[in-house]
């Protein structure tokens, strides 16, 4: 048995040596300053025989990522009739669809957890902190790892990457025990400390996540980040999910940061459901299959349709990066987790025509797709690669022509994703004090959804509640308060289909292992 080990500790408050960055995106005056410690003391991984294997050939198919993925494309109605005289643009649906994985293996965790101890964390918000840690412990197993670093206008690694062991659990539990708030808040500096963690360490896991938690502002933070970010230059795929506790955080400043590296954002604020969002969010950390992936999508020119276009792409620069010579987007997801679908809603716009076609020509390709992930549950240096492609069938403008019954699932997620941007954009429009306009906004939404053939949906009738809810959120007295945190989560949580527990019975946006931890943890305080 190894023998017990006095775990180094970092204090980086002195003032080293100070690096200037460019500041792309807003003009502050930021200096990062290097950490005098090296973090390559992480606890080395589980030996290989001690790790959980597939005990059977059917769990060893089960870790074949390709056979368990498969990415389709989709139009809002299947048949179309060609028109001389303009355009038409519909949209099309890209699913990234993942089954849930049965296999008792799965990847293991390298979890860095970064959390706020200053002075406003005082009293009940720090001991449910405490308390969620103790019960997000029992979740871990002794293959995965965890490092905790605290901060408030300083910043303290309390443990190296330890393995959870039963050792390394005792050890981790009395470091969390002994946590007392005090002082300012620097989210920046915290953050780079779990960066230069990721960065050193001398072993890795397969699946590598990020917790801040914070319930203070920090002005100008969310930049900080992402120069240090850019600094480190990590090549390992990890995620960064904040928790904003309480109503005094900045939401913007929680989200852009989760933003960053493909992650949630929690807006606690009932301070009692900590617990539930921290398990949601392991959850989908422990439901990892694939890592790395990436999604390209075109339209494909033919002699029928030469001027065929994308001309949008919901969720923006936040999800999509265009490529103006090859006219292709690409949206990339740091972690794939088992049991969900990733869906995606792009503007088709379909140029008018003046030929004929024959009765061979009447399936017209208009998009393809493909998608490229490496897997986390075996080590390959091959990636996996689905290929999809959309044809419709197309009737000539002199031909009879009744409308197509429409595709339930294009048009749901067309609600969904208009609804996350209409949250958006009121948001923007109260930020402005433009109370008024944002009202407009979501009530002709709402107005639209009740109106709507498929009102009876679930998800449509969920959307109708979260926007009854956002005509509350967006008055005045209510806005500033909590009303701008609840939108924010609300338009992300939406528009990328991200998990919250606050959302299991309208949304089905989490796997069955979120959906049961989330079970369980409500369960332990009587919820169930």
């Amino acid at each position: 048995m190894e023998a017990a080990k006095k775990i180094p500790v970092s204090k980086s408050v002195s003032k080293p040596s100070q690096l200037y960055l460019p500041q792309p995106n807003k003009q502050i005056s930021f200096k990062i300053q290097e950490l005098p410690d090296t973090y390559d003391d992480d606890e080395e991984l589980a030996p290989e025989e001690e790790q959980v294997v597939p005990d059977s050939k059917v769990q060893e198919e089960e870790m074949d990522i390709s056979t368990k993925v498969n990415l389709s494309m989709k139009l809002n109605h299947k048949i179309l009739q060609l028109n001389s005289a303009s355009a038409q643009t519909h949209p099309m649906l890209v699913s990234l669809a993942v089954d849930e994985i049965k296999t008792n293996k799965k990847a293991n965790l390298d979890l860095i957890c970064v959390i706020d101890h200053s002075g406003s964390m005082e009293g009940e918000k720090l001991k449910l902190l405490k308390d969620t840690f103790e019960y997000l412990l029992t979740l871990l197993t002794a293959n995965d790892r965890l490092c905790l670093i605290i901060f408030d206008h300083q910043a303290l690694r309390l443990t190296r990457l330890i393995r959870m062991t039963e050792r390394g659990k005792k050890i981790a539990l009395n470091k969390i025990k002994s946590i007392t708030a005090d002082g300012g808040t620097d989210i920046g500096l915290g953050m780079q400390h779990a960066f230069k963690v990721i960065k050193e360490r001398k072993w890795r896991n397969p699946v590598t996540g990020v917790f801040l938690l914070s319930d203070g502002l920090d002005t100008d933070a969310q930049f900080k980040v992402k120069q240090t970010l850019e600094y480190y230059q990590i090549k390992d795929n990890f995620t960064i999910n904040s928790f904003g506790y309480g109503n005094d955080h900045s939401p913007e400043l929680m989200n852009d940061i989760a933003k960053l590296k493909d992650g949630a954002f929690y807006y606690i604020d009932k301070l009692d459901t900590v617990d539930e969002c921290f398990v949601d969010c392991l959850g989908g950390l422990l439901s990892v299959i694939a890592e790395d992936v990436k999604i390209v999508i075109k339209a494909e020119p033919s002699p029928i349709f030469e001027k065929i276009e994308i001309t949008k792409a919901f969720g923006g620069d936040s999800l999509w990066t265009f490529d103006p010579v090859n006219k292709t987007y690409t949206a990339r997801i740091e972690q794939l987790i088992s049991g969900k679908v990733k869906d995606y809603v792009l503007m088709l716009k379909i140029p008018p025509t003046t030929k004929e076609l024959l009765d061979h020509e009447n399936s017209v390709l208009l998009a393809s797709g493909y998608c490229e992930m490496r897997s986390a549950l075996k080590k390959s240096d091959i990636p996996a690669v689905k290929k999809a492609s959309l044809a419709v069938t197309f009737l000539n403008e002199a031909e009879d022509f009744k409308e197509s019954e429409i595709n339930k699932d294009v048009v749901l997620n067309f609600y969904r994703v208009r609804g996350a941007e209409a949250l958006d954009n009121a948001r923007r429009l109260s930020d402005a004090k433009e109370f008024n306009e944002a009202k407009k906004i979501l009530t002709n939404f709402k107005e639209e959804l009740s109106n709507s053939a498929l009102k009876g949906e679930m998800l449509v009738k969920g959307l109708i509640e979260e926007f009854t809810a956002a005509l509350e959120n967006i008055k005045p007295e209510v806005y500033e308060i909590q009303g701008k945190h609840a939108m924010i989560q609300k338009a992300r949580v939406h528009m990328e289909q991200q998990s919250v527990p606050m959302n299991f019975e309208k949304f089905s946006y989490a796997n069955k292992i979120q959906t049961d931890m989330v079970r369980v943890a409500k369960s332990k305080k009587g919820f169930f």
